[in-house]
């Protein structure tokens, strides 16, 4: 008969199986914990995984492959039948072929939505056999990669379009690749075949040294634009493709080991500018002898902005920052108000051509200033362009003229005076006789020279 156990026995007994419950509980909780962090794993990674057993024709998925494949998990379990149904029907046979040949593979298919949308996974499959060799179970993870083809496409098509930008580029490019020891000529556009005179694909494939062995400063350039990854720019006169013209290069770092050149012929360019330089150096030198600046306004802004000759004009020092009202500050006090409201007027289309004074340092000069204004599809004045003249020595020579008339009719009025004269002392001296009526004297008056033509008076005793 067996011992009866004691009640120390049976005390310990019971803090065993408590001590195993606990220890079954946390593995359980850890179980638990484990795999919801499988599970939410599965979900950010958009991966799921399915169990296939031929011998039960039983095909088990998880959670995740049901989100997957947009299936619903009460529906229960997913036949092999349904599951080829999802598969885009050009990738069916090939997903089909490899499961048949009974061994691991790795695959990409697409499968169908109900409505129509097109994912793509990324299968792998392993096979577990008996000793048999019959299989005992195949086992898969599948991976939404729909995402990732996307952005495989969206770089494909970027590469596409730079490529097509690359080719079609008006400017010549040549792209130098590092190879850890010199540049290498690793592409150029259509563009090269003008600058090159259709000998790039000579050039392709050589270093830098071999093609510039004489022009050090072009290595030097690669070097620096490769480390320090700046945009170098530089204008030169070419030796190489284009002897004697003008070309501008720009250097640009394209990560990780690229450096692009552009080179433009900017032969035309160059003349042109030095052709504008001559036009603006004549234009100055007109508007220097003729006293006459240009500017404009912008209305909105209130920004004004003169010519040199303007500035000379107005008294102000050369790219001093203007407004409308620091012009209106040069004018003559007396003369603002004036100036202020015919500008306004020419806002409601009246012509603005105005003479006005201007007062700098206590001296006064004139100018002449007309303008067009520029008015919007809202017919709002948006912009003023013109010129200013400087015509002091016009008005200063018309106030001669004007003085000088003032004198000739004083002295016509003498004139008409003294013939009247003349008159009463003939009529008050019959033997005064007068020949020729028409005048002849010489007077001096306030220092100057006056000339009348008087007659020639000859009196009866004048024979004696």
């Amino acid at each position: 008969m067996a011992k009866k156990p004691t009640y120390e026995e049976l005390e310990q007994k019971v803090k065993e199986l408590e001590n195993e419950a606990f220890e079954l509980k946390g593995a359980e909780e850890k179980f638990i914990k484990s795999e919801k962090l499988y599970k939410e794993a599965q979900s950010l990674a958009r991966i799921g995984h399915w169990d296939y057993e031929p011998h039960e024709d039983s095909l088990t998925w998880s959670d995740e492959l049901y989100s997957i494949f947009e299936i619903d998990k009460d529906v229960g379990p997913v036949s092999i039948e349904a599951f080829l149904e999802r598969i885009h029907p050009e990738d069916r046979d090939t997903r089909r072929g490899q499961a048949e040949k009974g061994e691991n593979y790795r695959s990409e298919y697409r499968i169908v939505m109900d409505n129509g949308a097109v994912k793509h996974i990324r299968e792998e499959v392993v096979i577990v056999r008996q000793e048999n060799g019959k299989i005992l179970i195949m086992k898969g993870i599948a991976q939404d990669i729909t995402r990732q083809k996307q952005n495989e496409e969206a770089l494909r098509e970027s590469e596409n379009r730079f490529r097509a930008q690359y080719q079609g580029s008006p400017t010549a490019t040549f792209t130098w690749q590092w190879n850890g020891e010199d540049f290498v000529l690793a592409d150029y556009n259509k563009a090269t075949a003008e600058i090159t005179r259709g000998r790039a694909h000579e050039y392709l494939g050589k270093t830098a040294l071999e093609m510039y062995q004489n022009r050090p400063e072009i290595q030097v350039d690669l070097q620096r634009c490769l480390a320090e990854k700046p945009v170098i720019r530089k204008n030169l006169v070419s030796q190489d493709f284009l002897p004697g013209r003008y070309v501008m290069t720009n250097y640009a770092f394209v990560p990780p080991d690229l450096v692009m050149v552009h080179v433009t012929d900017m032969t035309e360019l160059k003349q042109a500018e030095e052709a504008l330089l001559n036009q603006t150096y004549f234009l100055q030198k007109a508007q220097e002898i003729g006293q006459i600046g240009t500017w404009e306004l912008d209305i909105k802004k209130n920004e004004l902005l003169w010519t040199d000759e303007n500035y000379k004009i107005f008294g102000l020092p050369i790219g001093t920052k203007l407004t409308y009202e620091i012009f209106l500050n040069c004018v003559h006090p007396d003369d603002r108000e004036y100036v202020d409201k015919e500008w306004k007027a020419a806002f409601d289309k009246k012509p603005y051509d105005i003479e006005h004074r201007l007062l700098m340092d206590g001296k006064v000069k004139w100018v002449r200033e007309k303008a067009e204004l520029h008015f919007n599809e809202r017919d709002e004045c948006i912009r003023g362009t013109g010129f200013s003249q400087d015509i002091t020595d016009a008005k200063k020579a018309a106030e001669a003229l004007r003085e000088s008339e003032e004198r000739y009719r004083t002295v016509a009025d003498f004139t008409y005076n003294w013939e009247n004269w003349i008159a009463l002392l003939d009529i008050r001296i019959p033997a005064l006789q007068v020949e020729n009526p028409a005048p002849n004297v010489r007077y001096w008056q306030s220092g100057m020279t006056r000339s009348l033509e008087f007659s020639r008076i000859r009196a009866p005793w004048s024979h004696i």
